[in-house]
């Protein structure tokens, strides 16, 4: 088990600014804007790797009813195709910005 782990690299941080306490425990404050570009950070990492720890397990589907306000906002949208035209357009512009950089 050992030469699965010996490429592993283990890392942590502990984060400088304003700390409070919660229930006897310190807990540091982040801001959306510095927790959202730790994230992408975190994502852009080139070397990440994926390990799955057991099998997929297929899960029953669940089906929207025709009350859901979910499948409502969808069945309006489908009728109107400028808006997916539109929605698909700045979807795909975000997506060749994110590979660009």
């Amino acid at each position: 088990m050992r030469w699965l782990l010996s490429d592993v690299e283990i890392s942590f941080e502990i984060l400088d600014g304003e700390e409070e306490q919660v229930d006897g425990e310190e807990v540091a404050e982040v801001s959306p804007n510095q927790e959202a570009q730790e994230i992408e950070q975190d994502l852009s990492d080139e070397d990440a790797m994926f390990i799955p720890l057991t099998w997929a397990n297929k899960l029953p589907r669940e089906y929207y009813k025709a009350s859901d306000p979910e499948w409502k906002a969808f069945r309006e949208l489908a009728k109107d195709k400028d808006k997916i035209k539109n929605i698909s357009g700045k979807s795909h512009l975000k997506i060749f910005k994110w590979t660009a950089d």
